[in-house]
């Protein structure tokens, strides 16, 4: 009853699998369909107004040699001003793919640096400068541990360091920067002073214009670190939550596998003492055909007929019985064998 209880359970969420299944090929259909029938009305629509705007009379018309090389010459022209935008327009993508290539070699520097303290402190890999591996093309790569656990308070740890860090830096740029602004701003002044006095020689005004250059270079560098700075800080928490939901998602799926386990191991545990109740039925049927086959032998005088026909029957239905418990028990062990498997 059981056995038929199960197969029955599986067959009913095999066909409502297979019925779900059905249905979400026929919606995908349905939509495919659906834009195949918008492409031919806008087609259709389009041919239409294409047929209603060609003229009824169109003249047939030749050019001579004369207009055909101006035209000839008007083409060239314009496309010797084409190559030419072609030209510096390539010169510009270039230029900026390179300013991108090295903003993306920066922001690869800064992932890599902070993913090596990452697997240091956070995975406990403390052997990760010491460990090296060759692929096929000879370049060496680190070969990285995974811990068989993280804890979130390391994770925690890492994260609340990494935004202190780039917090000081940020406050460290900005205090340069103030402080830049502030000699600027005090060179400016002395150098207006010394104009106004009437011993300035034009040897120090070229002196503090230099300086004051410098400066103002050294300040463009540094809002260039800062917004740098910003920008890596940036996709560092982003990559950070990102790797938080992965590690809530691994969490969750732990749980539900746990919990699977759990369930199969005690459907495991039903099985055996199924099993082991099975084999004791079986037991005590072999006995009683063994005590009635020794009474048929050892019988003198012969049985009755009758008595002759009914120990058959109670023997060929002991034996049936016998090799039905004999299935059964096959058939629980191949399940526990795939459970066990599963």
């Amino acid at each position: 009853m059981d056995q038929s209880m199960n197969i029955s359970m599986q067959q009913s969420i095999q066909q409502k699998a297979s019925i779900a299944q059905q249905m979400d090929e026929l919606i995908q259909q349905n939509e495919l369909l659906l834009k195949e029938n918008d492409y031919l009305d806008s087609f259709v629509i389009r041919f239409k107004d294409e047929e209603e705007n060609v003229p009824d009379d169109v003249p047939n018309t030749l050019l001579n040699p004369g207009n055909k090389l101006a035209i000839a010459l008007l083409e060239s022209v314009a496309l010797e001003h084409e190559k030419e935008q072609m030209s510096k327009q390539y010169l510009d993508d270039t230029i900026r793919q390179k300013a991108m290539i090295i903003a993306s070699e920066q922001r690869l520097a800064t992932l890599r640096r902070l993913m090596f303290q990452f697997q240091r402190e956070v995975l406990q890999d403390q052997q990760i400068s010491n460990t090296f591996a060759e692929n096929e093309g000879g370049v060496q790569q680190i070969i990285h541990k995974m811990p068989k656990q993280v804890t979130a308070s390391s994770l925690l740890q890492f994260y609340e360091k990494q935004t202190t860090n780039l917090q000081v830096v940020a406050e460290q740029s900005a205090k340069s920067q103030k402080n830049l602004q502030d000699q600027i701003q005090v060179a400016r002044k002395q150098s207006d002073k010394n104009n106004r006095q009437a011993g300035l020689s034009q040897i120090d005004f070229e002196q503090l214009k230099i300086e004051n250059d410098k400066l103002q270079d050294k300040v463009a560098t540094r809002n260039q670190e800062m917004l740098r700075i910003k920008l890596s800080a940036g996709n560092c928490m982003r990559l950070l939550n990102e790797y938080k939901n992965d590690l809530h998602k691994i969490c969750e799926n732990k749980k539900k596998y746990d919990q699977e386990v759990n369930q199969k191991q005690t459907l495991i545990k039903q099985l055996e003492e199924r099993i082991v109740v099975t084999r004791k039925d079986l037991d005590v049927d072999n006995k009683v055909l063994q005590v009635l086959r020794q009474k048929e032998i050892f019988a003198h005088d012969g049985p009755q007929s009758v008595d002759y026909l009914s120990l058959k029957v109670t023997q060929t239905t002991l034996e049936k019985a016998v090799k039905e418990m004999e299935r059964k028990i096959a058939i629980k062990e191949r399940e526990i064998n795939n459970l066990k498997n599963k």
